[in-house]
């Protein structure tokens, strides 16, 4: 992670990012991370950046989904699906 008086690495930012959408689960050895990321200027200034990339690309992805599955495209999926299973239970 960092050693006295290093800076956070990609990888514990990333702990970070993920762990703010509840997609993984920091612990009492974060401590010292939040309490790095929360003092040091540069570590908090790169984890803003990681943060707008990652934002950025899942709001890239969202869109390419929405466009590649419309509303009626999934409406049509979901009652194919209902159907099969209506016809499993029967």
């Amino acid at each position: 992670m960092f050693a006295a008086k290093r800076h956070l690495d990609d990888r514990a930012l990333t702990r970070r990012y993920l762990a703010e959408r509840g997609l993984e689960a920091l612990d009492a050895g974060d401590e010292p991370l939040l309490r790095h990321l929360s003092q040091c200027a540069a570590c908090h200034a790169r984890y803003v950046d990681l943060q707008g990339g990652f934002d950025d690309a899942r709001e890239a992805m969202v869109a390419r989904a929405d466009a590649a599955f419309s509303a009626d495209r999934l409406a049509e999926q979901r009652d194919r699906i209902m159907r099969r299973i209506e016809a499993q239970t029967a």
